[in-house]
């Protein structure tokens, strides 16, 4: 495939898969090659073009709690920091 045909969602979770002979996703380390398509693996959804551990910073809250991040807390469906805590690298630290 050329450059110019490439998509600008290729190597991201519901694109292409890219890499080493088109067999993984660069773009999201959580997501998997799956039959030539980005996916999220179990336990982990797709938002935001990303695949978030369910639970975790940024990802969907599991029975209205977060158990992935002790500093995080379920607001609207997703997991966010505290107001005394900021997402650094996927995690909330104080």
């Amino acid at each position: 495939m050329s450059p110019k045909s490439r998509g600008s969602n290729d190597g991201w979770p519901g694109g292409i898969c890219d890499g080493a002979g088109g067999g993984a996703c660069s773009g999201d380390k959580n997501a998997v090659c799956m039959n030539g398509m980005c996916m999220c693996p179990g336990g982990y959804l797709m938002a935001n073009g990303m695949c978030l551990k369910v639970g975790s910073l940024g990802g969907t809250c599991m029975s209205n709690a977060c158990p992935g991040d002790k500093m995080a807390t379920c607001q609207s469906g997703m997991c966010m920091c505290n107001s005394d805590s900021t997402g650094i690298a996927g995690m909330c630290v104080p």
